[in-house]
């Protein structure tokens, strides 16, 4: 009874960096968010670009948050996970994607946080594809719910664990297909993460200033 459309448009080619994108080397990236509008433009490094070149993520993460803005939306800051045989890269990849947040005035998407909870208080849980970088289902099912949490301020507790989407042609796709308790597990651990790294939500969803 409360559901909202949602129009949305990646530019993601594989292993780019924000440099690269701004660059325009290939897809027109910086088009992409002019041609809006968005209220959101979510923006993405390439996995481990904020530990080995910190200096350019600050540097192209800074400037697509003003472009962001220039055309009326909010830049949100995807802070990605860590690569399973290197967990203690997380606490890098955090601080430098903390630190572009202070910088460009940028809402934080605290996923690889999320992860790092949701692994140290599970360690059945596999997150990680046989790459130990890319997500499994459950991974990208805890991103959606960090998402869902950061950019609507209200809580995934409660979402269903089974997602079907409809692509070309209304052909459907099941996107997820989780039982209620990990379901449930992971929406906890996404609303409690993104609380430590957002303002809290009031009760009409709305978040205080």
């Amino acid at each position: 009874g409360d559901a909202r459309p949602l129009r949305c448009r990646m530019v993601a080619p594989g292993g780019w960096s924000l440099q690269r994108h701004w660059d325009g080397e290939g897809p027109d990236t910086q088009q992409a968010v002019r041609e809006g509008p968005w209220d959101f433009v979510v923006l993405q490094d390439f996995s481990v670009q904020a530990v080995i070149a910190p200096d350019a993520l600050a540097e192209y993460g800074r400037r697509f948050a003003e472009l962001a803005r220039q055309v009326g939306a909010e830049p949100v800051l995807y802070v990605t996970w860590a690569r399973q045989h290197m967990p203690e890269m997380q606490a890098g990849i955090t601080r430098q994607y903390a630190a572009l947040g202070r910088l460009s005035g940028s809402r934080l998407a605290p996923v690889g946080e999320a992860w790092k909870a949701a692994l140290e208080a599970r360690a059945d849980l596999v997150l990680h594809t046989a790459d130990r970088s890319h997500p499994t289902p459950a991974g990208s099912y805890l991103a959606a719910c960090v998402f869902y949490a950061t950019l609507t301020g209200r809580s995934p507790v409660g979402l269903p664990g089974r997602l079907v989407v409809r692509g070309e042609g209304g052909v459907e796709q099941v996107a997820a297909d989780l039982d209620g308790e990990l379901s449930a597990f992971l929406q906890q651990t996404a609303w409690r993460t993104v609380g430590l790294w957002q303002p809290a939500p009031r009760a009409d969803g709305a978040r205080e200033t």
